[in-house]
């Protein structure tokens, strides 16, 4: 089976897709998304959301962990793709929660339960289904740490 390669190798797990675009944004607003694939980043883009962040897969290495935090945001909402189980995107939630005197990162994650929005079975990730129900989603369904 033939698998789309990067032009530029590299190792996913360093990376944070959209990190260079959206510093900035994520800097003066002090909150991001984090999303499951260069898609989410891209799409929320095109909506107009500019503080979002991808990790290339459905979990967070070290140096991600490490380049997150390292942004001081006040709020992380993770956006992983329907499908997971959640427990395993609780966990992932885990790792960039940061509570010190100094830093207190406020970390959540989209979690659809009833699939009331994000359908069972359709592995959609929050960005498909368009601006208002990504909305919608961090509106009702983000469950905090």
């Amino acid at each position: 089976e033939m698998r789309w390669l990067p032009i530029i190798p590299c190792q996913r797990g360093h990376t944070l897709y959209g990190y260079h675009f959206n510093y900035a944004e994520i800097s003066k607003k002090r909150y991001c998304f984090i999303g499951e694939s260069e898609k989410f980043v891209m799409q929320l883009r095109t909506m107009g959301i500019h503080n979002a962040l991808a990790t290339c897969g459905c979990s967070i290495s070290n140096i991600q962990e490490k380049r997150i935090k390292s942004l001081f945001c006040k709020r992380v909402i993770l956006s992983y793709d329907e499908g997971l189980e959640e427990e395993q995107v609780r966990e992932q939630a885990k790792k960039i929660e940061m509570c010190n005197p100094i830093f207190n990162t406020k970390v959540g994650y989209i979690y659809d339960s009833d699939g009331e929005i994000l359908k069972r079975g359709t592995k959609n990730s929050p960005s498909d289904l368009g601006k208002n129900a990504f909305e919608n989603l961090v509106k009702t369904k983000v469950k905090w740490l």
